[in-house]
């Protein structure tokens, strides 16, 4: 009788800690997929508020890449010139860039 209780104690025990392990797991799982959609949700924030600047009808814009200036809405293919979109900044912002002299160069 005392083995049979040992084992049933054992495998309560094996259970026990089956299940906390599996909790652990799926709660930090969960953290993890919790922490990437609010990157994901921040990332989009910032890219809708750049967009919002960039798609201004008139808004004087500049490639920081080639140096091109056009007015804006900025085209879906980036810089009419070089096509890259993602150096594409505000009149203003590639002044301020040169002010500071973070172009790059």
């Amino acid at each position: 009788m005392e083995f049979v209780m040992g084992g049933l104690f054992a495998l309560a025990v094996g259970l026990i800690a089956l299940w906390a392990w599996s909790l652990a797991v799926s709660t930090r799982r969960d953290r993890q997929e919790a922490q990437e959609r609010e990157r994901e949700e921040q990332a989009r924030r910032e890219r809708e508020a750049r967009e919002a600047r960039l798609y201004r009808r008139g808004e004087p814009l500049r490639c920081l890449n080639c140096g091109f200036a056009f007015r804006g809405p900025l085209p879906d293919t980036g810089c009419p010139q070089c096509h890259l979109a993602a150096l594409v900044v505000t009149e203003a912002e590639a002044r301020k860039e040169q002010i500071n002299g973070n172009s790059g160069h």
